[in-house]
């Protein structure tokens, strides 16, 4: 995945809605507020998803082309958890989930999306 396909991913689900999911932990997160970043070079693709860096109000995570700088990790609480997080911790998208994203099918109405 290319940087900045991922953060334009990041960016459509950032305010007003409630941010992309992804995995960290077997938990299931949210992440706002993200930037590409070209300054420290290409990674191999394993080390996608990677936390490199942590300073005090981001995060720096591998990407194969780049890398994105986070400020905002949202637990299912809506809390940031961003503080918690370690320098080798990873972000991760189960095959599965991705698959079931690419079937889903949202419906519209009037008044807009339906909940399915």
């Amino acid at each position: 995945n290319k940087v900045d396909e991922i953060d334009r991913f990041i960016c459509a689900f950032d305010d007003p809605y409630k941010g992309a999911i992804t995995c960290h932990n077997d938990q299931e997160v949210r992440l706002k507020k993200v930037s590409s970043n070209y300054t420290d070079g290409v990674f191999h693709p394993f080390q996608s998803g990677l936390i490199y860096r942590k300073m005090k109000e981001n995060i720096i995570v591998a990407a194969n082309d780049g890398s994105l700088c986070i400020k905002e990790v949202l637990n299912n609480k809506g809390e940031n958890i961003l503080s918690t997080l370690r320098v080798g911790d990873r972000f991760y998208t189960p095959q599965n989930q991705l698959e079931q994203a690419l079937q889903y099918r949202a419906m519209y109405n009037y008044q807009g999306l339906i909940e399915q």
